[in-house]
């Protein structure tokens, strides 16, 4: 839906930060640093691009892989939809095919490459090796495989929730997230964070179905479609939820369907570079040239009206976002009709 993002060249792990990032890794964390640079020695480091595949689905289970930098997204195809879709990410500091190398199990899913991954790659017969030759790791690899079992099962009695999704902005398209939560039929809350980690937007589904919105000072479908145009510096989370209590969302309904909101929100992103252009200056400030509104779209007339009053004094059509209710589109499309009939100058 978005264009592809620009990739910059990004420095490589050195020895010294791969052995931080090993003791924040779960199979990892209780080995000194010396056993550490053992595991470093044992497996081999590599740069992955973008659209890179790190493996691919019917791989055999031949080694584990731990994300130094950048990330994995998690892809799998169904009957129902052939196209790989992201169903979840892997973030530095995490690993991949460890269940995988104990089970035997051929792997079901790819792992795909969104920007850039730097990972360290451990053969079984290297990392096997390091169980056998450093004292008490096979029992600290147990009980790691037993906390997860337990936590399982927790999960599965309900104790607790669980993150389903959870990834930083400039590594993962806002759009494929939100399509691979409508997709899977999911209950939950999307939450999406600025660079300082204050939220500022939620997203209430309801088995897939977007059902309220807040952006902002924006609720509902103008909230939505204000995501599209969120920058990059944030992250966001997804959290199930069996009984979302929608007002503490939003208290506008939203009535589209999912994927057509999802279409309507791409078309506007793609709009808003046009209708920018019916202004001459679309970054300067802009002055009302009347008091009285002349409009005839009842659809947008609070909106408009609200546009007219804030321009009774000069200011950017950018900065209304945080005091008018209307997305970056609406105020732009509203501004471009205000210029066009000599209502704002």
């Amino acid at each position: 839906m978005n264009p592809p993002p620009v990739v910059t060249e990004q420095p490589k792990p050195t020895p010294i930060a791969i052995v931080h990032l090993l003791q924040c890794v779960e199979l990892f964390e209780m080995l000194s640093d010396a056993d550490l640079e053992r595991v470093i020695g044992a497996g081999h480091l590599r740069r992955l691009n973008q659209g890179d595949y790190l493996s691919k689905g019917g791989d055999p289970p031949d080694a584990i892989h731990v994300i130094l930098a950048g990330a994995i997204e998690v892809v799998r195809s169904t009957p129902d939809n052939p196209e790989p879709t992201p169903v979840a990410y892997i973030s530095p500091g995490e690993a991949i095919g460890d269940m995988a190398l104990f089970t035997g199990k051929r792997r079901s899913s790819a792992g795909r490459v969104p920007e850039f991954a730097d990972v360290l790659t451990l053969p079984k017969a290297a990392f096997k090796e390091l169980a056998r030759s450093i004292p008490g790791y096979g029992l600290d690899i147990a009980e790691v495989f037993a906390k997860r079992l337990q936590g399982f099962i927790n999960q599965m009695r309900g104790q607790k929730r669980q993150k389903e999704l959870s990834g930083k902005m400039k590594f993962f398209d806002l759009p494929t997230v939100i399509q691979t939560l409508v997709t899977s039929s999911q209950t939950g809350v999307l939450s999406i964070a600025d660079g300082t980690g204050k939220t500022f937007a939620e997203v209430l589904l309801r088995d897939g179905d977007v059902e309220r919105a807040r952006c902002g000072l924006l609720e509902g479908e103008e909230a939505f479609y204000q995501l599209f145009n969120s920058d990059d510096q944030g992250e966001f989370f997804f959290r199930t939820v069996r009984e979302p209590n929608p007002d503490s969302i939003s208290k506008v309904e939203i009535a589209m369907s999912a994927m057509n909101l999802l279409m309507e929100s791409a078309r506007l992103v793609y709009e808003l570079s046009r209708v920018r252009r019916l202004l001459p200056d679309p970054d300067k400030p802009y002055k009302a040239r009347t008091e009285e509104l002349r409009w005839q779209d009842d659809d947008t007339v609070a909106i408009a009206r609200g546009v007219l009053a804030k321009l009774q004094s000069p200011r950017r059509i950018g900065d209304l976002i945080d005091e008018v209710p209307g997305s970056t589109y609406t105020l732009f499309s509203i501004a471009a009709k205000l210029f066009e009939t000599d209502q704002i100058a």
